[in-house]
């Protein structure tokens, strides 16, 4: 699917919002793991640096996987790696050393880092268990993102088609946000709701395109990437979010969703749980899912939904839908508000590095 816009990245736009209601001190530099945003500070060598941490790559080494993560990335080697399907099982240690490689951003910034902040408590875990990330060395806290509840909130007169309207939203689709579950949900409860529709936005990588060959999209509109300023009035016209994907640390789709009034259906294994908050737990279903190692580069493996609970949740929300609305909007008030995010940096930026 072609771009319709190329917006920045969700960290960087986080940023943005933090710097527009956060004081930050000048010799304050508060880093995401990118190698571009670590090369940035370093340039500037400030004299004390936030390393904001999100989630960790896990990916599992076995033939089958690297197979996968070439054709997503490298795909003109695709000739040269055929000796890959002999290896049909993990090599746990060749995993190890993987997963460094593609966290190395993440492990350069902690060991520079004064203080390291995390976007959710499944972010920390990855952390820990992934990159061996040991507390107490630097101080350390988790800050949930946020929204700026004024630009995104409910608005009267807006309206996407379909109904239920629901809206799925990534910058770009990996296996592991689970589009096809989504899509194939929709079509299951279009038994109950004929005129259901899934509004997507964002593009596909190339193992989530041939993974769509064969779904029926007729209940879907594509919406391409869109600019950031369009998606207030997008999101007020939905009615129910979902976010499928496995593990996120903290989605800020999730926050912009929530402050805009839509009940998230997400599992209970990502960061979008701890967003919505204990008093919407009946939005999340467990899954079981354990945290490790992966082939999230395989077609086959992703994980399937247990799609009857989240047909009941569905249900469940749409039954009192305009209850279920004024909740998300509340959470996203009183806990997931931009402003609240920055005047938590401030204060442990004030209390871990100014203080001491």
């Amino acid at each position: 699917m072609m771009d319709k816009h190329t917006p920045a990245k969700g960290p960087e736009i986080f940023l943005h919002r933090l710097k527009k209601y956060a004081t930050i001190p000048d010799d304050v530099y508060i880093c995401n793991p990118s190698l571009t945003h670590i090369a940035e500070m370093e340039k500037q060598a400030p004299d004390k640096v936030i390393a904001r941490m999100d989630g960790t790559y896990y990916f599992e080494f076995s033939g089958l996987n690297f197979l996968g993560l070439v054709k997503q990335r490298r795909p003109w080697l695709l000739p040269y790696t055929f000796w890959l399907y002999l290896i049909p099982f993990q090599i746990k240690p060749m995993s190890i050393l993987l997963n460094r490689f593609f966290n190395r951003g993440a492990l350069r910034l902690t060991r520079r880092a004064d203080a390291v902040v995390f976007q959710s408590q499944i972010s920390k875990a990855m952390h820990k268990k992934f990159l061996k990330y040991q507390e107490g060395r630097v101080p350390d806290t988790i800050i949930y993102n946020g929204a700026d509840i004024d630009e995104f909130y409910p608005r009267e007169g807006c309206s996407l088609e379909g109904y239920p309207a629901v809206i799925i939203s990534s910058s770009v689709y990996r296996l592991h946000k689970r589009l096809g579950e989504a899509i194939k949900l929709i079509s299951r409860l279009s038994k109950e709701y004929p005129d259901i529709r899934l509004h997507i936005l964002g593009d596909f990588d190339s193992l989530v395109q041939q993974s769509l060959a064969g779904i029926d999209l007729s209940r879907c509109t594509l919406h391409g990437r869109m600019e950031p300023q369009e998606l207030p009035g997008f999101y007020a016209g939905a009615d129910i979010q979902l976010s499928m994907c496995i593990f996120d640390p903290c989605p800020n789709v999730v926050c912009e969703g929530l402050a805009s009034g839509l009940p998230v259906i997400t599992p209970l294994e990502s960061g979008a749980s701890e967003l919505v908050g204990e008093e919407n737990a009946g939005w999340t279903i467990r899954e079981d899912l354990e945290l490790k190692y992966r082939p999230m580069q395989v077609i086959s493996k992703t994980p399937a939904i247990p799609i009857s609970r989240y047909e009941e949740v569905f249900y469940e929300i749409m039954d009192q839908l305009p209850d279920e609305k004024r909740k998300a909007r509340f959470r996203a008030e009183k806990k997931i508000n931009i402003r609240i995010a920055a005047k938590k940096y401030e204060t442990f930026i004030q209390k871990t590095l100014i203080d001491n």
